[in-house]
Formats: structure tokens, sequence, C-alpha cells
């Protein structure tokens, strides 16, 4: 197929899940203001319901189990009896907090890359269905600039986001038939330019995108520059290694 099939932002349903930090806040507003209907799918109910009272009609809330694939598809169900089609779909998994890769536990209450990769691939997996049914629609994963370009303290946040940019990509290919476009968002920026950039990715239905947009080329100098001079410049952004875990 040419194109993918245009979605109004006017005439749009779109589903917002997983973490609500300050970015999907912001993209709730922006969504809201340009007419879109919003459904925030998220384990934080409070802070979702205080959103939709602030927003009005045209913002609902559903409680989702992130880690759970019947609670993805609950969701799905809950809208499409209301307004039987998902257009757009935008999710954001809990990023593990930047921490000395000798020192993590890896204990099953810490966020890993593992989460993260699961929580895309669930949330993905339900939205597009719907959406491949239809034969339109769009989604955006939300991951951290690490996958490209890593720093010390970030190895969990890199493999977790390197996996989501992966996926994406090979999910993208399998769906372009459908008319169902996928974008991974690698963000290292403030709220409102990971939620233009969202908006952004509406009409272009890019593979990736890098914001701030240097990121993507620091990534590539990364790559091409010697080792040792890596290294010097890492050791600006070195997380101290604890005595306790050299053994």
């Amino acid at each position: 197929m040419g194109r993918y099939p245009r979605i109004p932002f006017d005439d749009a349903i779109v589903v917002l899940a997983g973490v609500l930090d300050s970015a999907t806040r912001t993209l709730v507003e922006e969504l809201h203001e340009l007419g879109a209907i919003v459904w925030l799918g998220t384990d934080d109910v409070a802070h979702a319901a205080a959103i939709a009272d602030e927003l009005g009609p045209g913002v609902f809330v559903h409680e989702v189990d992130l880690a759970s694939s019947q609670s993805w598809e609950g969701f799905r169900g809950r809208v499409l009896d209301v307004h039987d089609r998902i257009d757009a779909a935008v999710l954001n998994p809990p990023v593990p907090a930047p921490r000395s890769f000798l020192e993590d536990t890896g204990d099953a209450g810490d966020v890993g890359a593992d989460e993260m990769v699961r929580i895309v691939t669930l949330g993905l997996r339900a939205m597009a269905r719907a959406m491949a049914r239809s034969g339109r629609g769009h989604v955006v994963a939300l991951a951290p600039v690490s996958g490209i370009s890593l720093a010390p303290g970030q190895a969990a946040s890199g493999a977790g986001a390197a996996g989501i940019l992966a996926m994406c990509r090979s999910v993208r290919l399998e769906l372009r038939a459908a008319g169902v476009s996928v974008t991974a968002l690698l963000a290292a920026s403030g709220p409102e330019d990971v939620a233009h950039a969202v908006l952004r990715s509406w009409e272009a239905r890019p593979a990736q995108m890098v914001v701030p947009r240097y990121m993507r080329a620091w990534a590539l100098v990364q790559r091409l520059l010697p080792d040792p001079l890596v290294i010097a410049i890492a050791r600006r952004w070195s997380v101290a290694q604890p005595q306790g875990a050299l053994v």
C-alpha cells in the first residue's frame, strides 16, 4: 500500500497507556484541545481520574494491570464497546532509574528491561489487533534515548529501549499492509518536546524519532569514535561502583 490512511485529530479515539508522567500529561491536554477522545489506561487510577476531572468530557479512565495480557484485552474491549474503534495508541512503560550494573539486584520489585519490553509488547498487540481490523491506526511506543546512546548506569534502561525499538521496527513491517503504523520515540527531552514529537509522528508516521534531534547525531558519533575516547567521555557520567559488589 502507499501512504497510511489519514487519522484526523478531531475525530480520533486515542489510547494513552502506561506511566502517567509530565510528558503524557502534556500530551493528554494537547489531544483534548485538538478534539480527540482520550482513554487513560494505567495502574495509577487516582492520578488518571484527577486528570480526567480537570479536563472534563472526552477523557476516560480504565484501570490496567500493565503486566497482564488479559487486562490489556479487557481495556481494549472496553474502549471498543463505547466507541467501536481505536485510532491511535501511545504506550509509555516504566523506566529503570540509573544505577550501578553491579549493584543492581534484579529483584522482582525492581523495574527492569524485561518489564519495559513486556508492557509495550502487550499494549502494542492489544491495540494493533483492533486497528488492523478497522484498516487504520497509529501506535507510538515511548522509550529513553539510552536505547541508542548509552552512558554508565543505563544498562537496564538502554537494553529495554533497544528491545522496544527492535520490536517496533519488526511489527511495523508486519502491520504495513493492514494500514497500521508503529513509531518508536526515543526521548531525553522535556514534556512539551515529547508531546509535540508524538503529534508530528501522527502525520509523518516514521519508524523512529529521537528528541532532542541532536541525540541521534551524538549516538552516531559514539559509534565512530575510538574506544579510548568514548571511555574518557563516559567517565564524566560514571556511576560509582559499590565496594560490596566487587567480589
